[in-house]
């Protein structure tokens, strides 16, 4: 897989942005975020988010983590891909745009390959926020499909980076707080995960719907 880790002031300018606009639900799913120290919640104008930025930027910031994250990645990129394809079938994405952010949370994706990694996050290393976004996106599509909650997918890919097909990845990460997912994720997971994902995903929204 290739990674094209970027960052700039207008990408920093577009990630605080999107964070006002997602507040609310960060607020209600108990997300942490960052803006800038002393950012005025009352002042969102364009001249102000730039302003607040440049106050913040130094760019040596960013070039130290993307060479981090390259240096930590590349041993494990031809077996984790080799393990996501036959996991996903052969086709699936292989290259990234990873966008490299002071704020917002400490990681997020857009379909079809986006990943966003957010530099001061003191809670995970960046590396592996790469590894947790990337799988994310191998399973999007069907957590749209099948409509999972947002802790069943965190769950659904915590289980796969940590389990024994993965084991390489040394991941040995895991949120603190699943809510009542793993007693209906965990059982389908070792039974039909690693024999259709598609399956699992789908029996996994027919025992919570019940």
């Amino acid at each position: 897989m290739s990674l094209n880790i970027k960052y700039n002031k207008d990408l920093e300018a577009e990630r605080i942005k999107n964070t006002l606009s997602k507040m609310s639900w960060f607020n209600e799913h108990g997300y942490e975020f960052l803006l800038p120290k002393k950012f005025n919640y009352k002042n969102d104008s364009d001249t102000y988010i730039r302003q607040c930025i440049e106050e913040e930027y130094h760019i040596e910031d960013y070039a130290k983590v993307a060479k981090q994250i390259n240096k930590d990645y590349l041993p494990v990129d031809v077996q984790y891909t080799q393990a996501l394809k036959e996991l996903f079938g052969e086709n699936i994405c292989t290259d990234f745009e990873v966008i490299l952010t002071k704020y917002g949370t400490g990681g997020s994706y857009w379909l079809p390959n986006k990943i966003i990694i957010n530099i001061i996050n003191k809670h995970k290393p960046q590396s592996k926020v790469v590894l947790h976004e990337i799988c994310h996106l191998m399973i999007e599509k069907n957590i749209l499909k099948y409509k999972l909650l947002q802790l069943e997918k965190e769950r659904t890919v915590d289980l796969i980076l940590n389990s024994k097909s993965f084991e390489f990845l040394n991941y040995s990460w895991w949120n603190d707080y699943y809510g009542k997912t793993e007693k209906y994720i965990d059982e389908h997971f070792e039974k039909e995960f690693f024999k259709s994902p598609e399956n699992f995903f789908k029996k996994v929204s027919s025992v919570r719907n019940k």
